[in-house]
């Protein structure tokens, strides 16, 4: 038996990233594995409700009581700071083998440990360095020290864990030598089981629905404008908000379409009856490195009809993909309009139920445990710190 300390960011907000944290804590548990826990800040409810069961008791849970949402400016600094403070905290209490960073996109925490110890982490995106590479000079300048704090965390990682193909590309591409093992793919678990449904797309609600947190990036906008262009049809934005968002969010709520409605923060069992009862889902996130969301979508029936980049091209086929809005409404007249016999959606989407199959629980803890597995024993040097 080892000892774990997992780090996730926050747990107090839910989406994909906190999904793959409670999978992966499950998997130690379930193996007889000591866990603990880091986090800023963790809503035992919300934890509940979104996962379906809470965090066994045996899980020791550390996290800032005082702990108040981050907004801009400077917020990826205001994080870092918080997550030091934690760790400060508490770091003379931890006792682990293994760090296994969940939330790690832009890995750090290794580096204010401090110990000789072996890093793990499930990056679901190196947001820092692809922003860096991607921003004008005013932004570099703003990213470069926190850019100079993520690489040394990224040198200290003994294994690396992503959520697709695509994003294993990116991450070599932007980390290059300073990622020494090679990223493993290990898609995210999704519960396909509890959205099936099979629903004949013609007992429907003429209606589009869109899931995801209300962010700048997902494009939240486009579905206004699509309401607008489809006077008809019903669209529905489910979006998660946070503390730091709210103003926005009641901003953007003011003088909707008749036709279009917000649904903000609903539990997640309420997401299936919207689905099973709604012809099609869109996904506007550009270059989703996976999409939870849309592979939900998919599992209760829906068509769907995601952006032509990221990690959902590796389970959506090309006639599902847009590149433009206007072949987003083509494709959302199209599908709505015709009968589903002359595009043939049965077959179809059964042959798609098939590819998404690989994406369930029970194979996402089969596969993380034999990689955890067969990791070195934990009182070896790790390698990149010697």
């Amino acid at each position: 038996m080892s000892k774990f300390l997992v780090i996730h960011t926050r747990l107090d907000i839910f989406g994909g990233a906190e999904r793959v944290c409670h999978e992966i804590v499950k998997t130690l548990v379930a193996h007889d594995q000591e866990v603990e826990l880091l986090t800023l800040s963790l809503n035992k409810d919300k934890y509940e409700e979104i996962t379906g069961k809470g965090l066994s008791e045996e899980i020791k849970v550390y996290s800032l009581e005082d702990f108040k949402p981050i907004g801009p400016p400077f917020s990826i600094y205001k994080r870092f700071l918080s997550m030091r403070k934690l760790i400060k905290r508490y770091k003379d209490i931890l006792d682990y083998d293994y760090i296994f960073l969940t939330h790690g996109s832009n890995p750090y925490e290794n580096t204010i440990l401090g110990e000789v110890k072996r890093s793990i982490a499930y990056v679901h995106f190196p947001n820092i360095h692809y922003n860096y590479q991607h921003s004008n000079l005013k932004r570099r300048i703003y990213l470069w020290p926190f850019r100079r704090v993520v690489e040394k965390g990224i040198k200290r990682l003994d294994y690396v864990f992503t959520n697709s193909n695509y994003t294993k590309a990116i991450i070599k591409e932007v980390w290059g030598r300073l990622c020494t093992p090679e990223p493993i793919v290990v898609y995210p678990p999704v519960d396909i089981d509890v959205f099936m449904c099979d629903k004949p797309l013609e007992e429907r609600e003429r209606r589009v629905v869109y899931v995801g947190r209300f962010h700048p990036d997902k494009r939240h906008g486009l579905m206004k404008k699509l309401a607008i262009e489809f006077p008809k049809y019903k669209f529905v934005s489910v979006v998660g908000v946070t503390e730091g968002m709210k103003k926005q969010f009641q901003h953007f709520s003011k003088n909707l379409p008749k036709n279009y409605v917000l649904m903000q923060n609903i539990p997640h069992k309420d997401l299936k009856p919207i689905l099973c009862d709604s012809r099609m889902y869109v996904h506007l996130y550009k270059a989703e490195p996976f999409g939870i969301s849309p592979i939900e979508a998919l599992a209760s029936g829906c068509v769907v009809l995601p952006h032509n980049s990221g990690g959902i091209r590796e389970f959506i086929p090309k006639e599902f993909r847009w590149d433009n809005f206007d072949e987003l409404k083509r494709k959302i007249a199209e599908f709505m309009e015709t009968d589903t016999d002359k595009f043939e959606w049965v077959e179809k989407r059964n042959m798609l139920w098939k590819s998404i199959s690989v994406l369930n629980p029970r194979r996402f803890h089969k596969q993380m445990w034999k990689y955890i597995e067969a990791l070195p024993k934990h009182d070896d040097i790790n390698p990149h710190l010697s």
